[in-house]
Protein backbone atom coordinates (compact mmCIF):
# COMPACT_ATOMS: atom_id res chain seq x y z
CA UNK A 1 0.00 0.00 0.00
CA UNK A 2 1.45 3.37 -0.68
CA UNK A 3 1.54 6.24 1.29
CA UNK A 4 -0.86 8.35 -1.65
CA UNK A 5 -3.53 5.70 -1.18
CA UNK A 6 -5.74 3.14 1.27
CA UNK A 7 -5.74 0.77 -0.71
CA UNK A 8 -2.98 -2.45 -1.97
CA UNK A 9 -3.53 -3.93 -5.65
CA UNK A 10 -4.22 -6.75 -5.98
CA UNK A 11 -3.91 -9.62 -9.27
CA UNK A 12 -5.57 -12.22 -10.28
CA UNK A 13 -5.50 -14.36 -13.30
CA UNK A 14 -6.27 -17.56 -14.45
CA UNK A 15 -6.60 -18.86 -18.60
CA UNK A 16 -9.60 -20.59 -19.50
CA UNK A 17 -10.63 -23.06 -22.11
CA UNK A 18 -13.49 -21.34 -23.57
CA UNK A 19 -14.50 -18.07 -25.76
CA UNK A 20 -14.16 -14.54 -23.59
CA UNK A 21 -17.96 -14.20 -24.47
CA UNK A 22 -18.41 -17.65 -22.58
CA UNK A 23 -16.60 -16.55 -20.16
CA UNK A 24 -18.26 -13.31 -19.33
CA UNK A 25 -22.06 -14.70 -20.04
CA UNK A 26 -21.17 -17.51 -17.07
CA UNK A 27 -19.43 -15.06 -15.14
CA UNK A 28 -21.89 -13.06 -14.92
CA UNK A 29 -24.93 -14.90 -15.38
CA UNK A 30 -27.20 -14.98 -12.08
CA UNK A 31 -26.93 -18.85 -11.83
CA UNK A 32 -22.95 -19.07 -12.46
CA UNK A 33 -22.13 -16.40 -10.49
CA UNK A 34 -23.59 -18.31 -7.77
CA UNK A 35 -21.55 -21.03 -8.83
CA UNK A 36 -17.85 -19.47 -8.64
CA UNK A 37 -18.27 -17.27 -6.24
CA UNK A 38 -18.81 -20.30 -3.32
CA UNK A 39 -15.05 -19.48 -2.24
CA UNK A 40 -16.02 -16.12 -1.07
CA UNK A 41 -19.48 -17.23 0.88
CA UNK A 42 -21.80 -20.59 0.02
CA UNK A 43 -24.62 -17.78 -0.40
CA UNK A 44 -23.10 -15.25 -2.28
CA UNK A 45 -25.20 -13.78 -5.16
CA UNK A 46 -26.09 -10.49 -6.40
CA UNK A 47 -29.25 -8.19 -7.73
CA UNK A 48 -28.98 -5.37 -10.00
CA UNK A 49 -27.45 -4.67 -13.38
CA UNK A 50 -24.55 -5.28 -14.52
CA UNK A 51 -25.37 -2.31 -17.27
CA UNK A 52 -23.16 0.91 -16.99
CA UNK A 53 -23.83 3.69 -14.52
CA UNK A 54 -26.24 0.62 -12.66
CA UNK A 55 -26.06 -0.24 -9.10
CA UNK A 56 -25.38 -3.74 -7.95
CA UNK A 57 -25.89 -5.27 -4.19
CA UNK A 58 -23.46 -7.95 -3.88
CA UNK A 59 -25.01 -10.11 -1.07
CA UNK A 60 -24.31 -13.16 1.21
CA UNK A 61 -26.49 -14.40 4.05
CA UNK A 62 -24.91 -14.24 7.62
CA UNK A 63 -27.69 -15.98 9.88
CA UNK A 64 -30.18 -15.25 7.35
CA UNK A 65 -30.14 -11.54 7.36
CA UNK A 66 -28.70 -9.89 3.94
CA UNK A 67 -24.62 -8.24 4.40
CA UNK A 68 -22.78 -6.98 1.69
CA UNK A 69 -21.07 -4.37 -0.57
CA UNK A 70 -22.43 -1.98 -2.56
CA UNK A 71 -20.91 -1.41 -6.08
CA UNK A 72 -21.50 0.91 -9.14
CA UNK A 73 -20.59 -0.45 -13.06
CA UNK A 74 -18.26 2.06 -14.22
CA UNK A 75 -17.64 0.28 -17.79
CA UNK A 76 -19.39 -2.72 -18.90
CA UNK A 77 -17.75 -3.56 -22.71
CA UNK A 78 -19.01 -7.12 -22.97
CA UNK A 79 -16.24 -10.04 -22.90
CA UNK A 80 -14.00 -7.29 -22.84
CA UNK A 81 -13.65 -5.10 -19.82
CA UNK A 82 -15.59 -4.68 -16.84
CA UNK A 83 -14.75 -1.93 -14.31
CA UNK A 84 -16.85 -1.73 -10.54
CA UNK A 85 -16.39 0.51 -7.73
CA UNK A 86 -18.00 -0.15 -4.48
CA UNK A 87 -20.13 2.90 -2.64
CA UNK A 88 -21.53 1.31 0.03
CA UNK A 89 -22.24 -1.54 2.69
CA UNK A 90 -25.46 -3.76 2.82
CA UNK A 91 -25.66 -4.21 6.92
CA UNK A 92 -28.49 -6.03 7.95
CA UNK A 93 -30.25 -5.17 5.19
CA UNK A 94 -29.91 -1.63 5.32
CA UNK A 95 -28.34 0.32 2.24
CA UNK A 96 -25.22 2.65 3.79
CA UNK A 97 -23.44 4.89 1.61
CA UNK A 98 -21.42 6.61 4.46
CA UNK A 99 -20.23 6.99 7.68
CA UNK A 100 -17.27 4.40 9.19
CA UNK A 101 -17.60 1.54 7.85
CA UNK A 102 -18.24 2.98 4.10
CA UNK A 103 -14.90 5.14 4.45
CA UNK A 104 -12.72 2.12 5.00
CA UNK A 105 -13.22 0.90 0.92
CA UNK A 106 -15.35 3.76 -0.55
CA UNK A 107 -13.56 4.39 -3.63
CA UNK A 108 -12.05 1.03 -3.96
CA UNK A 109 -12.42 -0.54 -8.09
CA UNK A 110 -12.84 -3.89 -9.82
CA UNK A 111 -11.25 -4.28 -12.86
CA UNK A 112 -12.14 -7.60 -14.97
CA UNK A 113 -10.27 -7.59 -18.42
CA UNK A 114 -11.07 -10.33 -20.67
CA UNK A 115 -7.97 -10.80 -23.54
CA UNK A 116 -8.89 -13.54 -26.67
CA UNK A 117 -5.58 -16.36 -25.62
CA UNK A 118 -4.85 -19.18 -28.03
CA UNK A 119 -7.77 -21.05 -27.55
CA UNK A 120 -9.57 -19.57 -24.58
CA UNK A 121 -9.65 -16.59 -22.68
CA UNK A 122 -7.24 -15.09 -20.38
CA UNK A 123 -9.17 -13.60 -17.35
CA UNK A 124 -7.33 -10.63 -15.27
CA UNK A 125 -8.70 -9.11 -12.12
CA UNK A 126 -7.43 -6.26 -10.66
CA UNK A 127 -8.93 -5.47 -7.41
CA UNK A 128 -8.24 -2.53 -5.08
CA UNK A 129 -8.43 -4.18 -1.20
CA UNK A 130 -7.87 -2.92 2.34
CA UNK A 131 -4.84 -4.56 4.57
CA UNK A 132 -8.02 -6.31 6.95
CA UNK A 133 -9.43 -8.05 3.63
CA UNK A 134 -5.74 -9.06 1.64
CA UNK A 135 -5.78 -12.78 2.79
CA UNK A 136 -9.57 -13.43 2.90
CA UNK A 137 -8.90 -12.05 -1.04
CA UNK A 138 -5.36 -14.00 -1.63
CA UNK A 139 -7.32 -17.55 -0.47
CA UNK A 140 -10.45 -16.93 -2.23
CA UNK A 141 -9.98 -15.13 -5.55
CA UNK A 142 -7.62 -18.35 -6.45
CA UNK A 143 -10.33 -20.61 -5.58
CA UNK A 144 -13.20 -18.68 -7.22
CA UNK A 145 -11.04 -19.01 -10.26
CA UNK A 146 -10.57 -22.37 -10.48
CA UNK A 147 -14.69 -22.60 -10.03
CA UNK A 148 -15.29 -19.76 -13.32
CA UNK A 149 -12.38 -21.86 -14.69
CA UNK A 150 -14.31 -25.22 -14.16
CA UNK A 151 -18.04 -23.90 -15.15
CA UNK A 152 -16.91 -22.18 -18.04
CA UNK A 153 -15.06 -25.14 -19.56
CA UNK A 154 -17.42 -28.39 -18.48
CA UNK A 155 -20.43 -25.83 -19.71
Amino acid sequence: MTATTRFETLNFSVQITAPCAKVYQLMLDEQGYRQWTQPFHPTSHYIGSWQTGQELRFIALDDGVPCGMLSRVLVNQPAERLTLEHIGILDRGEAIYSGEKVAAFAGARETYLFTPNGDGCLLQIEMDTSTEWREYFLTSWPAALTALQQLCEQS
